[in-house]
C-alpha cells in the first residue's frame, strides 16, 4: 500500500501545485529485492521524506524514516533486501515532499539588481504578511518588497537562475485591491537553493517559460496590477525551504512555517549592496559586474559575444 501526502505551503504569494504529483516514489522487484526510486517531475530540487509504517523482515531497517534531497529526473534511493528465513517479508510506506532543498547554504555575497529598467526610479515598500494584516498571525522573518512601477513597464531578473514555475492566466476581479489570491508570477530557482518570486504580471504578459535559464538583468515580462490600491507594482521575495514550528502570538497554538525569507541587498545608483529602506526611492543600474557575478568564464565569454551581436 502506498500513500502520498502533499505539503501545501500557503503564504501571501501562491506557488502552484500541479494535479500531477511533482515527485513520485516507486519500487521495482529485482531478484527478490525491492529497489526504490524517486522521479522528480519538477524543475528544482525537492526534499523527500519516506516513512515505513510496516517494515518486517527487510534490511536495512535504517530506512524506516528516510529523508533525501532529490534533483530533477530519476534518483535511485535504496534497496530493501528480504530475510525470508525469519518470516514473510512485508512493507508499507507513505511519503511526502516539499519544494526546494532544505536549509541550503545561502550565498549572502550575492548582490541583486533592482528588477526595473536601468535608469528608472522606483519606490521600495515592505509588504506585510496577510495574516498580520487581517489579525495577529505573523510569519517569522517575513520579507517581501513592493517596487512601484507604471502599467506596461518591463520587469527584469534581479539574479541569475532557472525559471522553475510561472502562472500567466490570473484574472483578479475588483478595484483598489489590496490582495488577490490568484496572481501572475515568475518563480526562479537560484544556484544556492533559494527561490526568487516576481508577482503581479499583466495577464499573458510573461516572456519566459519554465525550464528556461535566465541571466540577471534579463526581461521577464510586463507588469500588471492596474486595479490594485497602490497602483501597478512588482512584489519580489527571496526565500528557501525551512520547516519550523512557530507559536501563534497570544495563544498556545503552533503552526508550521515552510519557508525562510532572505533580506536581499541591492545595487542601486545611490548605494552598493544595500538593504533597501522602506518608502525610499532608488534608481536602477544594471552594471556588467553584477550581471556576470554568478557566471562561469565560459558563460561570461558567451554573454559578451551576444551583447555585441
Amino acid at each position: 500500500m502506498r500513500n502520498c501526502t502533499l505539503i501545501i505551503n500557503l503564504l501571501l504569494f501562491s506557488l502552484s501545485i500541479n494535479a500531477q504529483n511533482l515527485v513520485e516514489v516507486n519500487y521495482q522487484e529485482r531478484n527478490g529485492e525491492m529497489v526504490f526510486v524517486a522521479v522528480n517531475h519538477g524543475l528544482c530540487e525537492f526534499e523527500l521524506e519516506i516513512n515505513f509504517s510496516v517494515l518486517t523482515y527487510y534490511q536495512p531497517s535504517s530506512v524506516r524514516n528516510y529523508q533525501r534531497t532529490v534533483a530533477p529526473g530519476q534518483t535511485q534511493l535504496f534497496t530493501l533486501k528480504p530475510q525470508p528465513e525469519r518470516g514473510a517479508p512485508r512493507f508499507q510506506y507513505s511519503y511526502r515532499y516539499t519544494k526546494g532543498k532544505a536549509d541550503p547554504k545561502v550565498n549572502y555575497d550575492v548582490e541583486y539588481l533592482l528588477p526595473v529598467a536601468p535608469g528608472k526610479k522606483t519606490q521600495a515598500r515592505e509588504v506585510k504578511y496577510l495574516g498580520e494584516t487581517l489579525g495577529n498571525r505573523k510569519y517569522k522573518d517575513f520579507f517581501v518588497l513592493a517596487f512601484s512601477m507604471e502599467a506596461g513597464d518591463t520587469v527584469f531578473a534581479a539574479r541569475k537562475g532557472q525559471v522553475s514555475d510561472t502562472h500567466d492566466q490570473a484574472k483578479p476581479n475588483g478595484k483598489k485591491l489590496l490582495y488577490a489570491k490568484d496572481k501572475n508570477y515568475v518563480e526562479v530557482y537560484h544556484k544556492d537553493g533559494t527561490f526568487g518570486v516576481y508577482e503581479l504580471f499583466k495577464n499573458n504578459g510573461i516572456f519566459v517559460k519554465p525550464g528556461q535559464k535566465i541571466e540577471a538583468g534579463e526581461p521577464l515580462g510586463i507588469i500588471g496590477a492596474t486595479n490594485y490600491m497602490s497602483g501597478s507594482h512588482l512584489r519580489f521575495s527571496v526565500f528557501y525551504s525551512h520547516i519550523e514550528e512557530v507559536v501563534v502570538p497570544g495563544s498556545d497554538e503552533k503552526e508550521t512555517h515552510y519557508w525562510k525569507f532572505v533580506p536581499t541587498p541591492f545595487r542601486t545608483a545611490q548605494h552598493t549592496k544595500k538593504i533597501l529602506n522602506p518608502n525610499a526611492y532608488y534608481t536602477a543600474i544594471h552594471p556588467t559586474a553584477l550581471i556576470t557575478q554568478e557566471m562561469s568564464r565560459r558563460e561570461i565569454k558567451r554573454w559578451k559575444k551576444e551583447q555585441k551581436d
